[in-house]
C-alpha cells in the first residue's frame, strides 16, 4: 500500500473511534486507552487490514528513519570527499599551470635542441671526413712508428752503453766533488787572507794618497825655492849678509829681518804674519786655515786625508724604539743611527759602537752588533736582561721612557 493511502485510512480510523460506538453485535471493538487505541480484532475499513497496515507503516517508518540516518551519514562523507576534491582541483590547477610552463619551456628546449641537432648533423659530417683523414694519416703513422721503433732498439743499445759510461763518469765527479770541497776551503782561506791584504791595502792608498798630497805641495815649494835661490846665488854675499843680520836680528834694518821680527812678534800686515795669525785664531780665508779647517770639521769630502779619517758621532736616547718580533710579542729595542754628516758616498768598512748610559745599560745585550748598514745609517738592537735568582739571565723589556730616565746612546765611530 502506498503511504498516502495508510495515511488516509488512519485518519479515517481516528475519526470512526471519536464519532462512532460499535455494539457488541459488530464482531469488533475499539478500546482507547491513555496511550492510544488497541485493536481487540482486526478492523476492516473497506476491505483494509488497518493493523496490518499500521504495523508495515511502522517498519517503512523505521525503515525511513534507518535510511534517513544512512544518508544523513552518507551525505557528511561526500561533504568530506567535496572538500577534499576541492582541494585537490585547487593542487591539481596549480600543478596544471606549472606543467603548462614547463610544457613551454619544454618546448623552447625542443626549438632549441632541434637547431642543436641541425649542428650536431654537419658536425658528425664533418668528424666523419676528419675521421677518413685521420685514418690516412694512422697507416701513414703505423709506418713511421715501425721505424721508430727500429731506432729506439738502436737507441735502448746506445743508452746502455751511456749508463754504464755515467757509472764511470759519477766515480770521477765524486772524486772531483772531493777534491773542489778541498779547492773551496783553501780559497776560502785565501779570500780571508785577501780581505785582510785589501785592508791593509786600501790603508797604504790612502796615506800614498796624502803623502802624494804632501809631495804636490813639497814640488811646488821646491820649485819656488829653487827659483829664489837661484836668484840668491846670484847675489850671494848680499844674502849671507842679510841672513847674517837677520839670524842676529841686528845691524842695518832689512825687509828680511823686518819680516822675520814681524813674523816673531806676529806684528804688521803682512801675508805671512797674517796667514800665521790665521792659524793661531783660525780665522781669514787662506787656502792653509781653510784646509785646516776643512780637517777639523772633516767638511771636505774630496780631501783623500779628511775621507781616510774616522767619523764618530752618538744617537739620542729619544730615538729608541720597541723592537716587536714577527709574533708581535716585544723583544726589545731598537734605534737608527745617523751617519750623514761624514759624507760616505758607500757602507764604511769599520763601524764600532757602544752603549753610553747613567744606569743599568750593562744589563744589555747587542750594542756592538751592527745591522742594515748603508753609507748613511745603521740599525742597533738591544735585549735587556735581569739575572734571576738562581743566578741565570732572564729578559726584562725596558720601555722608551725609562731608556730617556737613564740616557741610553750609542756612541759610534765609523771609517772608510
Amino acid at each position: 500500500m502506498a503511504p498516502r493511502a495508510v495515511l488516509f485510512a488512519v485518519f479515517v480510523l481516528l475519526l470512526a473511534a471519536v464519532f462512532y460506538t460499535p455494539t457488541p453485535a459488530s464482531g469488533s471493538s475499539l478500546l482507547l486507552g491513555g496511550s492510544g487505541f488497541v485493536l481487540e480484532r482486526p478492523l476492516l475499513l473497506q476491505g483494509v487490514d488497518v493493523g496490518a497496515a499500521l504495523s508495515a507503516m511502522r517498519d517503512d517508518i523505521a525503515e525511513l528513519k534507518r535510511r534517513n540516518t544512512q544518508l544523513q551519514a552518507e551525505l557528511n562523507d561526500s561533504k568530506r570527499e567535496v572538500t577534499a576534491l576541492q582541494g585537490t582541483v585547487g593542487q591539481l590547477q596549480a600543478t596544471v599551470s606549472t606543467q603548462a610552463g614547463r610544457l613551454s619551456q619544454a618546448e623552447t628546449n625542443i626549438s632549441t635542441l632541434e637547431a642543436a641537432r641541425r649542428v650536431m648533423n654537419n658536425t658528425v659530417t664533418e668528424h666523419g671526413e676528419r675521421l677518413a683523414s685521420a685514418e690516412s694519416n694512422v697507416a701513414g703513422l703505423d709506418a713511421r712508428l715501425l721505424l721508430a721503433e727500429s731506432a729506439a732498439t738502436a737507441l735502448t743499445s746506445r743508452v746502455t752503453a751511456t749508463e754504464g759510461n755515467l757509472t764511470a763518469l759519477s766515480t770521477r765527479v765524486t772524486n772531483a766533488e772531493g777534491a773542489a770541497a778541498e779547492l773551496t776551503a783553501r780559497v776560502t782561506t785565501a779570500e780571508t787572507a785577501a780581505t785582510a791584504l785589501t785592508d791593509r791595502v786600501t790603508a797604504a792608498e790612502n796615506a800614498v794618497s796624502g803623502l802624494t798630497n804632501r809631495v804636490t805641495f813639497a814640488e811646488s815649494a821646491t820649485a819656488t825655492l829653487t827659483n829664489r835661490v837661484a836668484a840668491a846665488e846670484g847675489n850671494i854675499g848680499a844674502v849671507g849678509n842679510r841672513l847674517t843680520a837677520a839670524e842676529n836680528l841686528g845691524g842695518a834694518p832689512t825687509i828680511l829681518m823686518t819680516t822675520v821680527l814681524a813674523l816673531r812678534d806676529l806684528t804688521g800686515g803682512s801675508t805671512l804674519v797674517t796667514t800665521v795669525t790665521g792659524l793661531r785664531d783660525n780665522s781669514g780665508s787662506s787656502a792653509l786655515v781653510t784646509a785646516l779647517g776643512n780637517l777639523r770639521n772633516k767638511t771636505d769630502s774630496s780631501s783623500a786625508l779628511i775621507r781616510s779619517l774616522p767619523c764618530y758621532g752618538e744617537s739620542s736616547s729619544s730615538d729608541w724604539r720597541v723592537w716587536k718580533d714577527e709574533a708581535l710579542i716585544t723583544r726589545g729595542l731598537y734605534v737608527d743611527v745617523s751617519m750623514a754628516a761624514c759624507g760616505f758616498t758607500s757602507p764604511p768598512r769599520h763601524v764600532t759602537s757602544s752603549l753610553f748610559g747613567l744606569n743599568r745599560h750593562w744589563l744589555n745585550l747587542g750594542p756592538s752588533a751592527v745591522y742594515s748598514l748603508t753609507a748613511t745609517s745603521f740599525r742597533i738592537y738591544i735585549m735587556q736582561v735581569n739575572p734571576d735568582t738562581d743566578g741565570t739571565m732572564i729578559m726584562n723589556p725596558y720601555a722608551p721612557a725609562q731608556v730617556v730616565a737613564d740616557d741610553w746612546k750609542i756612541n759610534w765611530m765609523a771609517a772608510r
